[in-house]
């Protein structure tokens, strides 16, 4: 291998090049090739990507393309045009101009590039070694996205390769163009309240007060972790306290174990019920007792069956239930 090959692998390590399928299959060279022409040439160019060029001598190229030195001698006439005497002393090398056009676009673009970062380093924190604010020129502004950022098409080698360029603002550059945020800094974000317990410090005020105010203080953990999931604005704390409020006198007239548990009444929501009305309310609306129980809540520990006894067991299931 020559000193110009070597110093060609040596440059230029993108390990790909872009390959326009389209453009490709309907590349006028490439449309005249036989099947097995047109998977060594694609062989061919992936070798001479990596390597720098491929051989001349037909026996490494059957080698190259898993075929016989034969079957190379047969299709090289189609492949031929392709693949030109490589621009350099070595004469036993062969090369796709197109395809070496390209490699010297991405290695110019790679390149500029860097430059473009280290400028931007440079003018960022040490503005002082090259007496530059940290000001940005229009032309520092733009960069180039991609060296083939343009479809393959047809050219004079019939490669079916083709490159181009664009240009866009950088996105390193601030809106106004005065200051320049360096790739190497990390994203900006808002800071995040600090939790206690999986609570911010105003829940863990708020969780506080309103647990004070409940009418059954047990199971504080998931009572709490409930809370932090309902309760995260001021609006739907007042919800809730005004609620609490509304419903500890019925609640608080109920044996402890008919009263539901803080985090089973905030997961389902409780704050929204409608109220109901107190129990000796509806008890003084309840039809008279039959002549056996003669309205009396229970007989012998149990209700009576009367219309009376039947509206109570109703009413302690409702009750219970809520």
């Amino acid at each position: 291998m020559s000193q110009d090959e070597k110093s060609t692998k040596h440059l230029f390590k993108a390990p790909a090049f872009q390959l326009y399928a389209k453009e490709f299959l309907q590349d006028e060279a490439v449309i005249a090739m036989e099947l097995e022409a047109v998977g060594a040439y694609i062989i061919l160019l992936c070798h001479q990507w990596t390597e720098g060029s491929i051989p001349a001598d037909p026996a490494l190229l059957a080698r190259i393309c898993r075929t016989t030195p034969e079957r190379i001698e047969a299709i090289w006439p189609q492949l031929a045009v392709q693949f030109p005497r490589k621009e350099s002393h070595n004469a036993k090398r062969l090369a796709n101009r197109k395809l070496e056009v390209i490699r010297k676009e991405r290695y110019n673009f790679n390149a500029t590039q860097t430059q473009h970062g280290l400028n931007g380093a440079a003018a960022r924190w040490h503005p002082e070694r090259n007496g530059k604010s940290n000001e940005i020129s229009d032309s520092d502004r733009l960069a180039h996205v991609t060296p083939m950022g343009s479809a393959w098409g047809s050219d004079s080698s019939g490669s079916g390769i083709g490159s181009g360029s664009e240009k866009v603002k950088n996105i390193c550059a601030s809106p106004d163009g005065n200051a320049r945020v360096s790739v190497d800094d990390p994203p900006i974000e808002a800071a995040k309240p600090k939790l206690v317990d999986g609570l911010t410090a105003q829940q863990d005020s708020w969780f506080t007060e309103w647990w004070k105010a409940y009418w059954l203080r047990k199971a504080r953990k998931p009572a709490r972790k409930a809370f932090g999931k309902q309760c995260k604005t001021a609006a739907r704390f007042a919800e809730i306290m005004a609620a609490t409020r509304a419903q500890s006198a019925e609640m608080l007239g109920r044996e402890p174990q008919h009263r539901p548990y803080g985090a089973t009444w905030l997961n389902a929501e409780r704050w929204r019920d409608e109220d109901l009305p107190p129990a000796a309310e509806v008890r003084a609306k309840l039809p008279e007792g039959c002549e056996i129980c003669r309205g009396q809540p229970f007989i012998d520990g149990a209700r009576c069956r009367c219309a009376r006894g039947r509206a109570l067991n109703a009413l302690d299931h409702q009750h219970r239930a809520a």
